[in-house]
């Protein structure tokens, strides 16, 4: 109960400032949920408290991004003793700069990167309650570098240099350069066929590593509805002597009706062929629910999972998102 209180406080205290201040915008972004795992005590969870400034330096030319969340999973440091030193409360997800020279977008810093379609969309408008296990498994997601985008009528292009490496990588070393190519072709209004390469460089205990990951996708976009179909390669190898061959797809499928969104996933994804046990799916089915138009929204989702050796791990989510 306590960590309710703490956030409903944070909210009370951040709530004024959810508002248009003279040098930009405050937003507070929240996600709560509910759990029902098949195994697991059902359980409540904060699983995302966020704090979001925008602001212009230069209208229309120049604009800053600065998001924080209140880390809920909350990452021990340790001396050379191993005695613990400290417990980070708050992370930092983004601090962009974005320069605006129409139809170039430039940006520096750290933000999301463009690996694939769901990579960088917003927790808000994601069909279902979580990213298809391609992204969980191999985005980059946040990243520091450059990224230039170009935007026509009927293309958008993509090219990022990022620190690469992990994961929400926060570091940046001469040795470790990633790179992202992304092409978006707009054929017709509502369709988008789509191809991005990821490219890896790095070092692992003195040996260099070099991954590349591939996507390939398709969707359509229609008042009623939206259908998108993505397939994923990745290559990991290099130095190490080791070589993983990976692959994955999904299959996505959302029916607007007025106010509610019904969606439905399947997903496979063999993490290393080379190997036996390795293969993964999972379906999801869900409903959504929008209360206030990108302010507040209800969910639920069922995920049945699948695996060479079948684990009793499915579970029903109901989540209630929200921006004051």
């Amino acid at each position: 109960m306590k960590k309710y209180l703490i956030t409903l406080f944070f909210m009370v205290v951040f709530l004024p400032l959810a508002v248009d201040l003279p040098v930009g915008r405050m937003d507070a972004f929240a996600q709560v949920q509910y759990s029902v795992p098949e195994t697991s005590p059902n359980a409540f969870l904060i699983k995302r408290f966020r704090l979001k400034f925008t602001g212009d330096i230069v209208e229309s030319l120049l604009s800053v991004t600065l998001q924080a969340e209140l880390n809920n999973k909350p990452v021990p440091e340790y001396d050379d003793s191993e005695e613990l030193i400290n417990v980070n409360s708050i992370a930092l997800l983004d601090a962009k700069a974005t320069f605006n020279f129409n139809p170039i977008r430039l940006t520096v810093g750290r933000f999301l990167t463009p690996f694939d379609h769901y990579t960088p969309i917003s927790l808000f408008n994601l069909n279902t309650l979580d990213y298809p296990m391609i992204d969980l498994d191999y985005s980059p997601s946040r990243q520091i570098g450059i990224e230039l985008l170009m935007t026509l009528s009927a293309m958008d292009f993509w090219f990022c240099v990022l620190n690469g490496n992990e994961k929400n990588n926060y570091e940046e070393t001469d040795s470790e350069k990633s790179y992202i190519f992304r092409l978006d072709i707009k054929p017709v209004k509502g369709i988008t066929a789509g191809f991005s390469e990821y490219i890896d460089n790095y070092f692992l205990d003195e040996a260099y590593v070099k991954n590349t990951k591939s996507n390939v996708f398709v969707s359509v976009k229609e008042n009623n509805y939206f259908f998108i179909t993505q397939l994923s390669y990745i290559e990991a190898g290099g130095e190490t002597g080791v070589t993983v061959y990976s692959y994955g797809y999904f299959f996505n499928l959302s029916f607007y009706l007025g106010q509610f969104e019904i969606t439905g996933r399947y997903e496979f994804i063999d993490k290393d062929s080379n190997k036996p046990g390795e293969v993964k799916t999972r379906f999801t089915g869900g409903v959504n629910y929008t209360i206030v138009p990108n302010k507040a929204q209800a969910g639920i989702s069922y995920f049945i999972n699948g695996e060479t050796v079948e684990i009793a791990n499915n579970q029903l989510l109901f989540q209630l998102q929200f921006t004051l």
